[in-house]
């Protein structure tokens, strides 16, 4: 007999991946090692569980330093259970230093017969060519296509760099990492491949809590957006374009929309997602289309918030690159690029939302970029410094630096030193956690 999980707000069969919320009727599907950790939660109802205790659920290892990981699975979990019923705090507690604790009430229920199992793999394995064995039953049959992909997500923001693969890298524990990714070592330093494919340069994005992942893939059909979990290998299509081309996607801070440019006749135009509560689904309603400049190659787009986005923006009348911010709700758009009397204008940008800053890439000429720092609370912005070479991205590491690329190496910038030096994945790793 399969067990039922009867909230008064929802109900979780594990046998069957499902969650479905009783004020909606809704149904969703959750992946395994959500619903793993769903269950061993509840198994041991108003009991600490250990971080360690849960890694060694969902991975059949005991790993004390799997925290990232283990953070991202119950703020999913959160999100599903609480935030969706609008019961923030209710179900899962955190004790400080301690662990998790299921706190809120529920039954158990015993319902029809035992299925194929659907089981979480403890090991990396179970993402090899044994995986579809473990699904069963056309219900289920959208998992079977799902590609060999490792599980691991990107440190802080990813490091949107001119490579055409697309590679995302976050440094957790080693003992994590060589359970359950396929490893690679390059400089001394280990990191992870979570998903691969041939592609154009900004056609990537990672969810703030680092659990899912959009990507563009150009197909012989066309241009498809594709929505992946990070941990795992579901995934699915979004939208797809027959012949107009598609880039740079981004999600909202809350993880419910994705944005992201297509090109009609030559021209770039905004599009924006609502992806609805059924897993890896999205609903068919676009906002209308907002008109940003010519299609180019340096297309750079990401959410301020959840009313704005922030775009690049190329005039083909003078060639010039402007920024600007989208009101996503009334189509207002401001311009934060001021008009440049030389150069090729501000091309890309990265967002700071805690100090609510952009960092801008300018060009100087086809061989210097300037980099400035744009405080949009004051209005005002500030020189960092300039380079002799063509930066093609730059990215936020903490609010005092920045890393920047050329498309073949690395540099750290140091924003109040406004000094660069080059770097590594080694080196970047020690920035971001000294003591290690």
């Amino acid at each position: 007999m399969n067990k039922l999980y009867v909230t008064e707000d929802w109900t979780f069969t594990p046998a069957t991946l499902t969650l479905k919320h009783l004020a909606t009727n809704v149904e969703e599907m959750i992946d395994p090692k959500t619903s793993t950790l769903l269950q061993f939660l509840m198994d041991n109802h108003n009991q600490v569980t250990s971080r360690e205790e849960i890694y060694n659920e969902l991975y059949g290892i005991e790993n004390a330093r799997a925290d990232g990981t283990i953070t991202a699975y119950v703020s999913k979990l959160r999100k599903l259970l609480e935030a969706k019923a609008g019961v923030k705090g209710k179900y899962i507690r955190t004790i400080p230093k301690a662990g998790y604790q299921f706190i809120g009430e529920f039954t158990i229920q015993c319902i029809g017969k035992e299925p194929a199992p659907i089981q979480a793999s403890s090991h990396s394995s179970s993402y090899d060519k044994n995986h579809n064995n473990e699904i069963k039953g056309e219900e289920h049959s959208w998992m079977n296509s799902m590609l060999n992909s490792a599980r691991t997500f990107s440190f802080q923001q990813m490091l949107v760099v001119s490579f055409t693969l697309i590679v995302i890298t976050f440094f957790v524990a080693r003992s994590y990492i060589s359970q359950n990714t396929e490893n690679f070592e390059k400089d001394g330093n280990q990191w992870s491949l979570i998903e691969q494919d041939i592609n154009q340069n900004n056609s990537v994005a990672l969810s703030s809590d680092g659990l899912s992942l959009a990507y563009i893939h150009i197909e012989k059909s066309g241009y498809a957006l594709w929505l992946k979990d990070t941990f795992s290998a579901n995934k699915r299509i979004i939208f797809k374009s027959e012949t107009a081309p598609i880039a740079a996607p981004a999600f909202s801070p809350s993880g419910t929309e994705v944005a992201f440019f297509r090109q009609v006749n030559n021209k770039c135009f905004i599009h924006v997602i609502n992806l609805s509560t059924e897993a890896f689904e999205a609903l068919p309603k676009l906002h209308d289309e907002s008109n940003c400049g010519a299609w180019h190659s340096e297309l750079k787009l990401g959410y301020l918030n959840e009313q704005e986005l922030v775009y690049s923006y190329l005039d083909s009348e003078t060639n010039t690159h402007k920024i600007y911010i989208l009101n996503i709700h009334n189509s207002q758009t401001t311009k934060v690029s001021p008009d440049v009397t030389e150069g090729k204008g501000d091309y890309s940008f990265s967002i700071n939302q805690q100090t609510n800053q952009l960092a801008i890439l300018r060009a100087i000429d086809s061989n210097r970029t300037s980099i400035l720092v744009r405080d949009l609370t004051e209005g005002e912005s500030f020189h960092v410094l300039t380079t002799n070479t063509r930066l093609l991205s730059l990215e936020w590491l903490n609010n005092k630096k920045l890393i920047v690329s050329n498309g073949a190496s690395l540099e750290l910038i140091d924003i109040t030193e406004k000094a660069i030096r080059p770097t590594n994945l080694a080196k970047l790793k020690k920035e971001l956690n000294p003591s290690l």
